[in-house]
């Protein structure tokens, strides 16, 4: 499977210090931090644009939500540094910051996007069932095509990733394993791209693939889903 690196974009939601410190499943927040940095690194090597999406407050917290709901949120536990980035991301990554699960709603996510015709997005980051979840459904509705890494994401319980991964995201986005997947980045007749030659579709119950249940699928078996001009983001 190969990705056009002109229109496509990597955003990883939260992959920072607050949240990484956090324990995940399935996928341990070390596994999913290393996995999300080398995809990145091959994003930037193939001259694709690279999302580093943070949550962040004011100090004074007056830009915290604070919605009157059952299990609000305990700002004061936020510790120090939570919000910052692990390593110094590179001048070439966009930097967005949210204030809320979703990375689209009340940030600039969606015009830098459309600025650099960018109309297809992989998208991983913790957690699976807030944020990551939050803004696949945004990008949708935005009208971005999605492909998500299952292990990419993790989240607070395997119930919450399971769930998301079973019922929710694959009517939103192509869904795939990264492990052994990315195998080069190249040149394709003057137009740089993203190859992942050996990506498996997870297909689920429910799936926009319909597949059948626990039956993984190669990407090289099965048709692309196409948008209504006719084109995608990908090729095979």
């Amino acid at each position: 499977m190969q990705l056009n690196a002109k229109n496509t974009a990597l955003v990883l939601i939260d992959l920072q210090k607050g949240v990484l410190a956090m324990p995940v499943v399935p996928h341990s927040a070390a596994a999913v931090y290393e996995r999300s940095m080398l995809l990145a690194q091959r994003f930037r090597d193939a001259g694709a644009l690279v999302v580093r999406v943070r949550v962040s407050f004011s100090s004074d917290l007056a830009d915290a939500p604070r919605p009157a709901v059952d299990q609000p949120t305990n700002y004061s536990a936020l510790p120090p540094g939570w919000d910052q980035f692990p390593d110094l991301p590179p001048p070439s990554d966009l930097l967005i910051t949210k204030r809320q699960w979703g990375a689209f709603y009340g940030t600039e996510l969606d015009l830098q996007l459309r600025r650099r015709a960018i109309r297809c997005i992989v998208l991983g980051g913790i957690s699976t069932n807030i944020g990551v979840e939050s803004t696949a459904r945004s990008a949708v509705e935005h009208g971005y095509e999605l492909l998500i890494p299952e292990d990419l994401c993790s989240s607070a319980t395997n119930e919450m990733h399971a769930f998301s991964f079973k019922h929710i995201l694959p009517r939103l986005a192509r869904i795939y394993e990264l492990r052994g997947a990315l195998t080069r980045m190249s040149a394709d007749g003057g137009s740089r791209v993203v190859s992942m030659a050996s990506a498996h579709l997870v297909a689920s119950a429910g799936s926009v693939d319909s597949a059948p249940r626990g039956v993984n699928a190669h990407f090289a078996a099965l048709e692309c889903r196409r948008t209504a001009s006719g084109n995608s983001c990908w090729d095979q």
